[in-house]
């Protein structure tokens, strides 16, 4: 009995021991963590600025907001002036065509660099690529309608078709230097009345871009009348 009662007498004081290392080891545990978050964070931060800084110098450089020094002029008419390009009569009064009895219309486009510095690529496309325009208006940009260029004996490089733009490179232009290439316009038989709004139309607000890599694209205009 007396064993008993010493049994008994002594089970709190080990469970009350118990509980106490247990809020010690917490404690101690808390502490540790603390100092390792004081002792890591500054380091931590440190590395992270570190990134931060070598991120952004190594970001791309922003896109020039030059144009390239260029002079263009179509075939006929005044530098800088735009040129017109015929397709009447092609495009029947229901906005379908039947039969090509001639071929697209074709003018020269000649491209001068005026600057003081080569260009080592010039860009042809209907495509800006400093933004969302497009150097086709809307009612032309259907399935049948097709603007190519002509460069060097190849013929009909297409740079819009099927409603698809492509942008081609006409090479490195050095100081002083011409290029000309030939600008084809046309439409393409079809019978789903896709030239419905086009018919009897002109459209005056057609323009090529031409840009070098990075730069803003300086603006050849022509038109289209349907």
């Amino acid at each position: 009995m007396a064993d008993r009662i010493v049994k008994y007498l002594e089970e709190p004081k080990m469970e009350k021991a118990t509980s106490t290392m247990l809020v010690v080891l917490v404690i101690g545990a808390l502490i540790g963590a603390a100092g390792a978050y004081y002792y890591v964070q500054p380091q931590l931060t440190e590395k992270y600025d570190a990134g931060y800084a070598a991120g952004s110098a190594a970001a791309p450089a922003p896109a020039s907001t030059a144009k390239p020094d260029i002079e263009w002029t179509w075939d006929g008419y005044d530098a800088g002036e735009a040129a017109d390009f015929d397709q009447t009569g092609i495009i029947d009064v229901d906005g379908n065509v039947a039969e090509l009895d001639e071929s697209p219309a074709e003018i020269e486009l000649t491209i001068e660099n005026t600057g003081d510095a080569d260009i080592a690529s010039l860009y042809i496309s209907l495509d800006d690529p400093q933004s969302t325009e497009y150097g086709i208006e809307n009612d032309l940009q259907v399935d049948p309608f097709w603007v190519y260029l002509n460069l060097d004996g190849v013929k009909e490089i297409s740079i819009y078709k099927e409603t698809q733009y492509y942008t081609y490179n006409i090479g490195a232009l050095p100081i002083g230097a011409k290029v000309t290439i030939t600008i084809g316009i046309g439409v393409m038989e079809c019978d789903d009345e896709e030239f419905e709004d086009v018919v009897g139309e002109d459209f005056t607000d057609c323009m090529l871009y031409a840009f070098t890599s990075g730069s803003i694209a300086e603006e050849i205009d022509f038109a289209v009348h349907c």
